[in-house]
């Protein structure tokens, strides 16, 4: 296991005074932080050697490796993490403020502490996100006020403004989800309560943020027909929850209204998944989200958003893998003469071609985890033509890669045999052809 945080603005590692690092084991997710704070850590660690931090440059922040933490170099600790146990870790940075930023501008504060609540797991996904519904359903006598707590499924509600009786409650609440170390306000109407203080009937629906471009009925629709978010609409609800005030990393157990933005690094570069609505019930929690990877390659403002609804996630995090799939074709093409560049939504088996999953993108437990991409280049005919030509199908290349990074990719392909336009009987066969979109690697072999 690694340990890295980003900080944003870009910063200077010659400025850094020192980093410690602290761990704590909990009970549960469920369990109170500031009880768990009481007990002795796991795991301490103080160093003031920058060498023992690996500093890269990532869009507007600085994701810095913590190298003196299961790291092979000397003054590195071990820390060995349980399966399946919750832990919270905090990381406190002291630093020059004059000098900190890379852009020059002097910092008036010298130290930043971040923090967050992890699930260490092994091997498959399969943490349970579902429950059943409370069979005792008869209603808690008397009243619920400020501060009371009651649960529905398999999390913990707290009561902010409430009329009515337990038979039928409305009002608002807040949610404590130990995954994303926040609270996320919700609202209900018709609340049903039991004798045990859990919810049997009724569901508690995330508030949208004032800001927020959607309204909390599309935002928290977990089912229905047809398109759910256009590309636009996906393309500016991630941009509201990827902005830095709105990132879970910076949040840090406040009181939220959705859109937030999941925020995590993936080979140094950070990556954000817009968590814009959450619907709880007796019986399971279930989110939607949504992520956007800009692909300026396929076009002038050109991105591919994708949304995903009713994912089913527990205390700890997402119950299993979940794969959101294109719904259709999206690509480019400058004109009817010109070549074509396509993402390939999944085709059924037909016609001799084999099934092809096409482009998706994955989530684990942990969040997001790769964007698996089926491109299809496709030339006109006026360019070249197929051998043996039926006079009709154009000359095309399929790749598929995996891209961790948004937008940053290598891919390589056969082309089969082909002829120019205006050289029939000249046959070319191209054994490897790469498409390079990749800031930092070269193909193999240059």
């Amino acid at each position: 296991m690694q340990f890295a945080v980003f900080a944003k603005p870009q910063i200077h590692v010659d400025a850094l005074r020192s980093c410690q690092v602290r761990i704590w084991s909990m009970s549960s997710a469920s369990e109170d932080p500031r009880t768990v704070r009481c007990r002795a850590p796991a795991l301490v660690v103080t160093i003031t050697d920058r060498s023992l931090l690996r500093a890269t440059a990532s869009g507007a922040g600085t994701n810095l490796a913590l190298l003196f933490i299961n790291g092979s170099g000397p003054g590195s600790r071990t820390f060995t993490p349980t399966n399946g146990t919750t832990y919270i870790w905090e990381c406190v940075l002291e630093f020059y403020g004059s000098r900190i930023h890379s852009d020059g501008i002097s910092c008036d504060i010298s130290t930043r502490c971040c923090e967050g609540i992890f699930t260490f797991r092994q091997g498959e996904c399969n943490d349970p996100c579902t429950e059943t519904a409370p069979i005792n359903r008869e209603p808690l006598v008397g009243i619920l006020s400020r501060g009371d707590r009651i649960r529905i499924g398999h999390f913990e509600a707290e009561q902010e403004d409430v009329s009515g009786s337990p038979s039928s409650l409305s009002g608002r609440a807040l949610v404590h989800l130990p995954w994303l170390n926040l609270r996320v306000r919700v609202s209900f109407s018709g609340l049903r309560v039991n004798t045990d203080r859990q919810v049997y009937e009724g569901t508690l629906e995330a508030v949208q943020a004032s800001g927020s471009p959607l309204n909390a009925t599309l935002a928290n629709q977990l089912r229905g027909a047809g398109e759910w978010l256009s590309q636009d609409l996906l393309r500016r609800v991630h941009e509201y929850a990827s902005d830095a005030a709105r990132l879970v990393s910076s949040l840090r157990g406040q009181p939220v209204e959705l859109p937030v933005g999941f925020d995590r690094v993936i080979e140094g570069q950070q990556i954000t998944v817009g968590i814009v609505g959450m619907v709880f019930r007796p019986s399971g929690a279930y989110l939607n989200a949504a992520i956007v990877f800009p692909l300026p390659w396929l076009g002038p403002g050109q991105h591919l958003g994708i949304g995903a609804r009713e994912i089913c996630f527990s205390p700890n995090g997402l119950g299993r893998t979940v794969e959101l799939y294109l719904a259709c074709d999206l690509g480019f093409r400058a004109s009817d003469a010109s070549w074509s560049i396509n993402l390939k939504a999944p085709q059924e088996a037909r016609g001799g071609m084999p099934l092809d999953s096409g482009t998706y993108v994955s989530f684990g437990c942990a969040g997001f985890e790769f964007l698996r991409v089926a491109l299809e280049v496709e030339f006109p005919r006026s360019w070249m033509v197929p051998v043996p030509d039926d006079g009709s199908s154009p000359v095309s290349l399929r790749f598929t890669t995996t891209v961790r990074s948004t937008g940053d990719f290598i891919a390589a392909a056969r082309m089969n045999r082909f002829s120019l336009a205006g050289a029939p009987g000249f046959e070319i066969q191209c054994d490897n052809v790469v498409l390079d979109f990749s800031d930092r690697d070269n193909p193999a072999g240059i």
